[in-house]
């Protein structure tokens, strides 16, 4: 991946790090003000005062932002690597496409259509420079031919 699609692949990963930063601040009171106001917003700007009283959400949002930040971190590293094999991105947007799928059906089951509606902005900023580009095609690049 280069030029443009590069770039806004790039950006898209911080992005994604930045969130994943601000989810995992939840597991501590002194670090939760990101994360109440990423729930407001996917709650339709409800400010839900108690929400991270319980020490489980905390946790459950914790991990989550961890998970986010991980991902991030990956697709940076995937991003920033030359000549990667068509089938890896496949796989790569085939998992993204399963967390779209399983995450935007319970925020709808859960009251929280908006959270779906983030999530399909988010995969859709993620497959237009991936088709664009062409890195699901198969590379011809020497990583290409050392994996393949």
């Amino acid at each position: 991946m280069q030029g443009i699609w590069k770039v806004w692949m790039t950006v898209w990963c911080a992005i994604a790090i930045i969130l994943g930063l601000e989810l995992a601040g939840a597991a501590l009171p002194s670090t939760d003000f990101g994360a109440r106001v990423y729930v407001a917003l996917i709650s339709g700007f409800v400010w839900e005062g108690g929400l991270f009283d319980a020490p489980g959400m905390r946790f459950a949002v914790g991990v989550m932002g961890a998970i986010l930040l991980g991902w991030g971190v990956t697709m940076l590293v995937l991003v920033r690597t030359p000549g990667l094999p068509g089938a890896l991105w496949r796989g790569v947007t085939a998992a993204m496409v399963l967390w779209f799928a399983v995450d935007s059906a319970l925020s709808m089951v859960t009251g929280y259509p908006i959270n779906a509606a983030i999530n399909a902005v988010f995969l859709a900023t993620y497959l237009v420079p991936l088709v664009a580009s062409g890195a699901l095609r198969s590379g011809s690049g020497p990583l290409t031919r050392a994996l393949g």
